[in-house]
């Protein structure tokens, strides 16, 4: 409680940066929460919507469980990502190792980070750009790699007080995938 007094007293006072939401953001370990991702691009017609529960485990690791259209669990846990798919009573999984300078590992990178708290890696890689005010808060998070830059423009976070709500990264050309974290 005394985080999220001393956030809006910033915020009323119009000190607050994004360094100081986003080190103040929450997400308990092992609470499961639910979620809608969706993606454009230019090959699809209209955006694609996938629903599911996130969660951050006790040893660091973010899984985010897929449960519509199809089921899929992705496990995230630093350096790796792994992805089991199950389709009727069988399942494939696919591992990759998750690299900072590929725009698409970045985003799943940045979500890890921001959910357990590891603001020092996220400034590593991205310049922060703040709007905030008591209605609510938003981080425009800009890749400090000029080549990333090329691919992902930037990663908008949306909240209030010390809870994220949105986060939207925008590829540029149409493409762009959204997480909304709903309470």
């Amino acid at each position: 409680m005394r985080m999220i007094a001393s956030l809006l007293l910033a915020i009323a006072a119009g000190s607050a940066t994004g360094s100081d939401v986003l080190s103040k953001l929450t997400f308990p370990i092992g609470e499961h929460v639910a979620y809608v991702e969706r993606q454009a691009n230019t090959m699809l017609k209209a955006p694609t919507a996938q629903e599911g529960t996130l969660w951050i485990e006790p040893n660091g690791d973010m899984v985010m469980s897929v449960e519509q259209p199809f089921t899929e669990i992705r496990r995230l846990n630093g350096t790796h990502v792994s992805v089991e798919r199950f389709k009727d009573d069988r399942s494939r999984t696919r591992r990759a190792k998750l690299r900072a300078n590929k725009p698409s590992h970045l985003v799943l990178l940045a979500i890890t980070a921001l959910l357990s708290g590891n603001t020092p890696w996220l400034f590593r890689h991205f310049e922060a750009r703040e709007e905030i005010s008591t209605m609510g808060w938003t981080v425009d998070l800009i890749p400090l790699d000029a080549g990333v830059r090329k691919k992902l423009e930037y990663i908008r976070l949306s909240g209030l007080e010390t809870q994220l709500h949105r986060l939207h990264a925008h590829r540029g050309e149409g493409r762009w995938t959204e997480l909304t974290i709903r309470p």
